[in-house]
């Protein structure tokens, strides 16, 4: 599982534990990345065609990431339940 999102005002120890605990209970193992320009980096990999697992990125952030994908309506649409 592939998480990326925001490293923001309140650091990556909450995020870094909510995967420690979710990979010791589900036994997946999770790529968590957190960055500060998260955004310019999921842009990049969206328009790619590469997409995380799951995106930690609030509307109205810097960027326009979220509110991009959201007003295109691209946010579940390369979803694929295996």
């Amino acid at each position: 599982m592939h998480i990326s999102g925001l490293d923001g005002g309140y650091g990556t120890k909450g995020w870094e534990a909510v995967v420690k605990a979710f990979e010791e209970k589900e036994g997946v193992k999770v790529d968590l990345r957190l960055e500060k320009n998260i955004a310019d980096t999921l842009r990049s990999e969206v328009q790619a065609g590469t997409y995380p697992d799951l995106v930690y990125l609030s509307v109205g952030s810097k960027g326009g990431l979220t509110d991009t994908m959201i007003a295109e309506k691209d946010v579940n649409r390369h979803y694929k339940r295996t």
